[in-house]
């Protein structure tokens, strides 16, 4: 058994690919789709960052990690922000599962990965990563041999209303190619290695309607890359592309937390938070020397960032006089909280009747609406109480505006993702249906000859292979995670008691 390389495409989508590839822009996805398997694989609800790469090298559904989002909002509308150790807290990751039957790994900018922990191998944790200098990285010291390869190794890109344009989109493709560099570096002294490339969900969200060139220059940048990847690929080598999510047009927004308060459920508050009018101010003056910028954020003080409200924090509501509110990320599923001291049936069916007869000037918005126990099961305590999804080409927005419905030119996550497989063992020219995001997982452990864990959601992709290769003839195994069991079997006792 060879190497076995993942490469996300963070947002990627078929609905830029394949368009290039008829006109001859991308010769290495080209190549990969006629002699591999590629097709559609659908993300989680909702398809989004988070939960949707932890629920991959997971395997497992968001009411397993307890995972909705960037933070948890349940009462309250600044949650903790998602980290590895909520993930990991009970559940076993790809990483681990992998690296105690010896096989040596590289994560490298995999979102929700901070704080690194110890495996067996190297790691360069990705989105949710605090800025800081050197709490990034296992084994600590793998820091210093990357910035020694490319300068100084980034985590992050400059990306924000505040930023000049053409500043970052240099920024992403500065970062994406020292993230690159290290990859390659990394490869021979690992058997699995898994690294996300963020560029291409960016400049999705912000020129996928506008100027769809930029996108495809990310693209292109991706498609360069991942030949050098194939460049390396020895025989019995596999490379496996992969998306979070898609991406889809946008052009209307729904602001739910205003449509809310239309209701007299939300109320906004009389004044506008000083710390955030103060943290705008001071980040569009940084924004303009990105160099100093980068020496203040590293340098200062826990302490005093966390004075400055997050992005992802809510702005503008009267919280001790809300009772139900919508919460961040937006996208084209909605997130709906009904505080404890509201929450009834009523309250529910109310929110669910009327979202479901909702209109923007006749048509309507609402594709589908349900509680959070008909898509998470009622173990799903801290999920949202109501979730959403709109019509294209309208998007949930969870900020207050002036008005419910709005315009707007951006891109927005979908559920199609992709994914693309090649290599010894592997179909050739076949297109594979009904692929999901907690596939992976288990489909990986089957690579390397592993048992897979019966906890896990997804299923072994067993049609990607080649029926006289060993993945094919070799039976698919499961195992019983003992410690896991009896901690299931205890929140499973417990799951009626109000914490």
């Amino acid at each position: 058994m060879g190497k076995v390389i993942v490469i996300g495409l963070d947002g990627g989508t078929f609905d830029i690919i394949k368009p290039m590839i008829e006109e001859g822009k991308l010769p290495t996805f080209k190549k990969l789709i006629e002699n591999g398997v590629h097709g559609i694989l659908e993300s989680t609800i909702p398809p989004v960052t988070i939960p949707a790469w932890p629920c991959m090298y997971t395997g497992k559904r968001p009411e397993k990690l307890g995972v909705y989002g960037f933070s948890d909002f349940k009462e309250s509308h600044a949650g903790k922000l998602t980290n590895s150790k909520i993930i990991r807290e009970k559940n076993d990751t790809l990483f681990d599962l992998l690296g105690k039957n010896d096989v040596k790994v590289a994560s490298i900018n995999v979102p929700a990965t901070y704080p690194p922990w110890k495996i067996n191998g190297f790691m360069v944790t990705g989105m949710m990563t605090p800025r800081s200098k050197d709490n990034a990285y296992y084994p600590k010291d793998l820091k210093k041999e990357l910035d020694k390869l490319v300068g100084t190794y980034e985590i992050h890109e400059d990306w924000g209303r505040d930023f000049e344009e053409g500043h970052m989109l240099r920024s992403i493709v500065s970062v994406g190619r020292k993230q690159h560099k290290s990859l390659l570096h990394l490869l021979p002294r690992v058997n699995f290695a898994f690294y996300v490339y963020r560029a291409t969900d960016m400049i999705s969200h912000l020129y996928f309607v506008k100027n769809v060139r930029k996108v495809e220059e990310i693209y292109g940048e991706a498609d360069r890359f991942i030949s050098k990847i194939l460049a390396l690929l020895k025989e019995d080598d596999l490379l496996i592309i992969v998306s979070d999510h898609g991406f889809r047009a946008v052009k209307r927004l729904f602001h739910t937390n205003t449509w809310l308060n239309s209701l007299g459920m939300l109320k906004r508050a009389s004044s506008v938070n000083f710390k955030a009018r103060f943290k705008q101010a001071i980040g569009k003056v940084l924004a303009k020397f990105p160099t100093f910028r980068k020496v203040v954020l590293n340098n200062v003080p826990r302490s005093v960032k966390n004075f400055f409200p997050r992005e992802m924090d809510m702005q503008g509501i009267s919280w001790e006089k809300t009772r139900v509110y919508a919460a961040p990320p937006s996208g084209i599923f909605g997130r709906i909280y009904v505080r404890s001291q509201s929450k009834n049936e009523d309250v529910r069916a109310f929110l669910k009747k009327r979202l479901k007869n909702l209109r923007d000037e006749n048509e309507c918005v609402i594709e589908n609406v349900w509680f959070k126990e008909e898509l998470y099961g009622r173990e799903a305590h801290n999920a949202p109480d109501i979730i959403f999804s709109v019509k294209s080409p309208y998007a949930f927005s969870f900020k207050l505006s002036k008005d419910i419905f709005s315009n707007v030119e951006v891109g927005e996550h979908d559920m199609n993702g992709i994914f693309l497989a090649y290599g010894k063992g592997i179909k050739k020219g076949f297109k594979i249906k009904n692929a999901k995001i907690y596939d992976i997982a288990p489909t990986i452990l089957h690579m390397f000859g592993l048992k897979v864990p019966k906890d896990m959601d997804g299923r072994v992709l067993k049609e990607i292979f080649e029926k006289d290769s060993e993945f094919a003839k070799k039976k698919v195994e499961y195992y019983e995670d003992v410690k896991r069991k009896e901690e299931r079997i205890l929140r499973e006792s417990l799951k009626d008691v109000e914490v």
